[in-house]
């Protein structure tokens, strides 16, 4: 892994700013299934990307002058259910801001218990993400996945709280916790192409 494990209360100083602009967006599933609840869509609010973007490079490489690519989006769950332990490759890094009250629906990060160990019944995640209609089978697939990776650090949900860390670590969600009443809200972002400008 290259990069750190970084976590930051009060990232924002303008968090209910933000918030209020997320709340403004329209939000759509994921076409292909890939990512649970929905995501912002097009037009983006690209001075708003950048600088949430750009802040957040800031934290890992404080002092250095960089070019980078990198995509985000606000991201609204309103299930309440376990997530898929997954990694995020081939990204560099990813970094996860908290925009909603909701506790106990942080992320933790994982390590194998095998070296056998590897993403499974990935189909079954997709489907679900896409209809939002568990298969038959689902329960047991997201064991099989989940069960064969061990959880080494947990991150809990607090409002304007960043984390980062390294794309290839294995992440996920013990409960996801939200309602259509109070979804939980993040902004995500995926870096990759850091260089100096």
């Amino acid at each position: 892994m290259k990069w750190p494990t970084i976590c930051i209360d009060n990232f924002l100083e303008h968090p209910h700013e933000v918030v209020r602009v997320a709340n403004s967006f329209s939000y759509a599933k994921s076409s292909g299934g890939t990512w649970p609840g929905e995501r912002n869509q097009p037009p983006f609010d690209k001075e708003l990307d950048q600088f949430l973007l750009s802040r957040i490079l800031k934290v890992v490489l404080p002092t250095y002058n960089k070019t980078f690519k990198a995509k985000g989006r606000f991201q609204r769950i309103v299930k309440n259910d376990e997530g898929w332990i997954h990694s995020d490759q081939p990204n560099e890094f990813t970094a996860i801001v908290y925009l909603s009250n909701n506790k106990r629906c942080g992320t933790s990060l994982y390590k194998s218990k095998s070296f056998k160990s590897s993403n499974k019944n990935q189909q079954y995640k997709i489907e679900y993400n896409k209809t939002g209609i568990k298969p038959e089978g689902y329960e047991k697939a997201l064991r099989e996945n989940n069960d064969q990776f061990e959880e080494t650090i947990y991150f809990e949900s607090v409002y304007n709280r960043l984390i980062i860390f390294d794309s290839c670590q294995l992440h996920g969600v013990r409960e996801f916790n939200g309602s259509k009443d109070r979804p939980r809200l993040t902004y995500v972002g995926f870096f990759n192409d850091i260089q100096n400008s």
